[in-house]
């Protein structure tokens, strides 16, 4: 019985040291718990600013004046380096610029004159001659303007519509 005596302490004693360390084991979990919560809590802040930052970045990038202004400077620093670029063609073989020059003028000449002078001018801002008194067939532009009339002027017209 010594022996079940000792045994039954044994195991009294063991569980006391396995409650002791589940104790132990217990709050350690707690508190990897809690460290990795709180690593958990940084990280998805983190993911909320970055997503932020990146999602008003890309409202900024695909904003119509951004748009604008990305577009016009492209276009200005091609044109501008098409501007160079003949330029010193035209620097290393005066001649021939001269001759595409040529080509390029002719064409735009026949073109102008075919265009009649009256479109030419209108084109430029000149309107029309002013009429003539010593030209009938010039017939001076008539004018729209809105009337008030009442009903007593409609029906005086009425009337002499009807005596004559």
């Amino acid at each position: 019985m010594g022996n079940v005596r000792e045994f039954r302490l044994g195991i009294v004693r063991g569980m006391k040291v396995m409650q002791q360390t589940a104790d132990r084991s217990l709050r350690e979990l707690q508190r990897e718990t809690e460290q990795t919560r709180a690593g958990l809590t940084h990280t998805v802040d983190q993911l909320k600013a970055s997503v932020t930052d990146t999602a008003s970045e890309i409202r900024q990038r695909i904003s119509p004046e951004h748009i604008k202004a990305e577009v016009s400077n492209y276009v200005r620093s091609k044109g501008e380096s098409m501007l160079e670029d003949i330029t010193a063609a035209a620097r290393r073989n005066p001649m021939q610029a001269v001759a595409v020059g040529a080509s390029l003028a002719y064409p735009l000449l026949r073109f102008a004159r075919s265009i009649p002078l009256p479109v030419l001018m209108v084109g430029r801002g000149y309107s029309s001659p002013a009429p003539r008194a010593d030209n009938p067939s010039h017939k001076k532009p008539r004018i729209w303007r809105p009337t008030c009339r009442t009903k007593s002027a409609g029906a005086a017209r009425t009337s002499r519509r009807k005596s004559e």
